[in-house]
């Protein structure tokens, strides 16, 4: 006798206090950042160029409430000589609580060796302010630097694993035959491509190495996910890292589906499989729609999300440019097309011989689009006043505990949202009847979006 597949439903209690204790592991770092000398304050800390960065902005920041000079700047060290102020004047005073920026030039044919490479190159910016003297080293990196960083996409494969396994719980399997060994082969691909898509997406503002207890500003950590003296918080970065991750979640929603399909015993509706394509279709047309209104620098996740921490006037305030202000129609429609065509949507009401399967691959399904929601509308990491701060107050390890908590925590919000939002939807309509309803309605705000930019407006 087979099981009925149920829908996971156990995003409440001991699932989420998991989910979020899991991230809050790593906040027991110190939380204070270490102090500097003098009233002036240098981000980044240390200026990093390479042959493909020749040049880099130095702030100068007035911590403290009086005007300072700031006079006498120079180069020194052993590389000074192909150094240069980009900057025609360069500043005499700096405001209360304020700040200056300078800009630094390199010249990267004077650090190429007779065989055509680059050598390392060293060499000190120096500044003066009433009595103190400051001074900020200098670095060119020869080679081209590493952006991915392993063990974020670890922990976050890691956590998505433990919280998946948590949704599923520990069904009892239906008595029956086994599985035939290319069901197992879909689902591992399935889980696979789901893990690919979690390691793409960044867990943090940046990670810059020995920096654990200072306080790290903008520019530094710009610098730092560049891969420059850091990486970026993210497991895999390749270019464009929006095409991989569309190419990932759509072969894990599609084998996902192909393993549950193949696992009924009568011939499957191929419906379900259309609307499983009708989920990946609408994400696409969100991620355009969200591009043309955010416009990043550049079609990567890391810009997508960096650029929702800019300021933008909303119901007269001022909020950070969350996808879901700048986009609020693409989110809930989104957000329905997966509560209508998702993998829990496909098999609820359904039987299956091997539920512990379905059930995992169902919790993996639901976790994965939960953290699609919450880096494409959300902001992911950034927690509004604190993060990327031109006044950081916490030490740049306790900085990122933080922000890897309220991505987790969102998820598991937003999880436990959708499945109480399931219980208020007829599962009745059939999954491609939500895609016939919802995809229309994407493509119209898409076609807005997109006229509201041409004329201008937005």
């Amino acid at each position: 006798m087979s099981a009925t597949v149920p829908v996971p439903t156990r995003w409440s209690g001991h699932a989420l206090a998991c989910l979020v204790l899991l991230a809050l592991v790593a906040v027991l770092l110190p939380a204070c950042a270490t102090g500097h000398e003098g009233p002036l304050r240098a981000d980044p800390g240390t200026l990093r160029l390479s042959p493909a960065r020749t040049e880099v902005q130095l702030a100068i920041h007035n911590d403290s409430s009086v005007i300072r000079p700031v006079t006498d700047f120079a180069f020194s060290g052993p590389d000074w000589g192909t150094l240069r102020f980009v900057d025609e004047g360069l500043p005499r005073t700096i405001p209360g609580e304020d700040f200056v920026v300078v800009t630094v030039a390199v010249s990267a044919a004077a650090l190429r060796n007779k065989d055509g490479s680059f050598r390392r190159g060293e060499a000190v910016v120096e500044f003066a302010s009433d009595s103190s003297r400051y001074q900020v080293p200098v670095e060119f990196v020869p080679s081209t630097p590493t952006r991915g960083w392993l063990p974020a996409g670890l922990l976050a494969i890691a956590t998505v694993l433990v919280g998946a396994w948590l949704l599923a719980g520990q069904p009892t399997r239906a008595a029956g035959p086994p599985s035939p060994p290319y069901v197992r082969t879909l689902a591992a691909t399935a889980v696979a491509a789901s893990l690919v898509a979690v390691a793409l997406v960044p867990l943090g503002p940046g990670r810059c190495a020995g920096r654990t207890l200072a306080a790290v500003g903008p520019l530094e950590l710009e610098q730092c996910r560049a891969g420059l003296g850091g990486s970026g918080l993210v497991g895999l970065s390749p270019e464009p890292s929006l095409l991989v991750w569309l190419a990932a979640l759509m072969a894990a929603s599609v084998f996902a589906t192909l393993t549950y399909l193949a696992l009924l015993p009568e011939r499957p509706p191929q419906r379900r499989l259309v609307a499983t394509g009708a989920r990946v279709l609408g994400l696409l047309l969100t991620i355009a729609a969200l591009l043309t209104a955010e416009a990043p620098p550049d079609p990567n996740l890391d810009a997508l999300v960096l650029v929702q921490a800019e300021p933008t006037g909303f119901a007269g305030l001022r909020m950070p440019a969350w996808g879901a202000l700048a986009q609020p129609f693409a989110f809930v429609l989104l957000w329905l097309l997966h509560l209508g065509t998702g993998l829990a949507a496909v098999t609820a009401g359904d039987r299956s011989p091997d539920q512990p399967l379905v059930r995992m691959l169902v919790a993996l399904d639901e976790l994965v689009w939960a953290l699609v929601l919450v880096t494409l509308f959300l902001g992911g990491w950034l927690v509004p006043g604190l993060s990327l701060s031109q006044n950081p107050i916490l030490s740049h390890g306790f900085d990122l505990a933080v922000a890897f908590a309220v991505l987790v925590g969102q998820v598991a919000l937003l999880g436990w949202l959708g499945n109480y939002l399931r219980s208020w939807i007829s599962w009745r309509r059939e999954p491609l009847a939500w895609a016939r309803i919802l995809l229309p309605l994407l493509a119209l705000d898409l076609a807005a979006t997109a006229l509201w930019r041409v004329a201008g407006l937005g």
